[in-house]
């Protein structure tokens, strides 16, 4: 039978656990990761808000279409207000969460303004300070 000395013991004990060395470069580590992300991260989430203001715009668009062909073929430019009021026989087309961008600003429409495809422009300033988005 092998009997352990003390010494063994202690030193299975000590190899046990983590020093504090190895501690604290598993914490440095975490901490660098930490902050790549937080530099990278804010971005990504400009260019989320910019790609779901495409296609919001896209969106809007397609509404706008339908409306004023089978609809309304006299729509005013930037009059939201009929598209969200529910017709005869149909719900509202839009609520009035769809006309803010991620921004909080209103997009805008114009049906007598459009591209060479027939399509009515539909925009928003986009972020403070940057270029507005549009559907064309």
């Amino acid at each position: 039978m092998i009997q352990r000395t003390p010494q063994a013991t202690s030193d299975a004990a000590r190899r046990a656990a983590f020093t504090l060395m190895e501690m604290l470069v598993v914490v440095a580590i975490i901490v660098v990761l930490a902050g790549a992300a937080v530099v990278a991260v804010p971005a990504y989430l400009d260019s989320a808000k910019r790609d779901r203001a495409k296609a919001d715009c896209k969106t809007l668009e397609k509404i706008l279409m339908a409306y004023v062909e089978f609809e309304n073929p006299n729509l005013q430019d930037n009059d939201w207000q009929p598209l969200m009021v529910a017709g005869d026989n149909r719900r509202a087309l839009i609520e009035q969460t769809t006309i803010t961008d991620p921004w909080g600003q209103p997009y805008h429409f114009s049906v007598s303004q459009r591209s060479p495809t027939g399509k009515p422009k539909v925009w928003t300033q986009g972020p403070p300070g940057g270029t507005p988005i549009s559907n064309w």
